[in-house]
């Protein structure tokens, strides 16, 4: 070993994970795991997955309306033209006497 008067090694890092054995926390985790829930996830980390699996299921929901909302308008405003195109225009008229002409 050397001597030296400024350098200094580093503490060792002390890496020690307790162990303990609970039994109202075991059939805790039984329970929650009869349930269907994550064992290892607290009640308020598994209220949290819920909340936000629910908010992006009632947000998709929303797209989805609005979507279906968009096309029943441009639906609804294609039928429109097309009425009045052949109703109130002679544009079908020339069109037919256009090809009934060659």
């Amino acid at each position: 070993m050397r001597f030296s008067l400024f350098y200094t090694k580093a503490p060792r890092k002390f890496n020690h994970k307790p162990l303990y054995y609970s039994p109202e926390r075991e059939e805790r985790e039984k329970q929650r795991t009869k349930m269907g829930l994550n064992p290892e996830l607290s009640d308020e980390d598994e209220l949290r997955i819920k909340l936000a699996s629910r908010w992006r299921k009632e947000e998709k929901q929303v797209f989805e309306d609005r979507f279906r909302r968009v096309k029943i308008i441009v639906f609804g405003i294609v039928v429109v033209v097309t009425v009045y195109v052949v109703f109130f225009t002679d544009v079908l008229e020339n069109i037919i006497k256009g090809l009934s002409a060659h």
